[in-house]
């Protein structure tokens, strides 16, 4: 993607790996245990954008859950 398209869905991935990094350390998300946190970071960093968390607010919710 280019610069003239980034847009929110960019910045809720690179924050999924943030979030993911500063939970447990690691930065391979390939082998998550835990079921709720493989849930987030899935649809945090899913390849179909429309898949990803849409804002940050859809994102905070769904961490509250893990």
């Amino acid at each position: 993607d280019g610069f003239d398209t980034y847009n929110i869905l960019h910045e809720t991935y690179a924050l999924t790996r943030i979030i993911y990094y500063v939970m447990t350390g690691k930065t391979n998300s390939d082998n998550i245990s835990d079921p709720q946190l493989r849930t987030f970071v899935q649809k945090g960093l899913h390849t179909d954008k429309t898949q990803r968390f849409q804002n940050v607010s859809e994102m905070l919710q769904a961490y509250r859950n893990i």
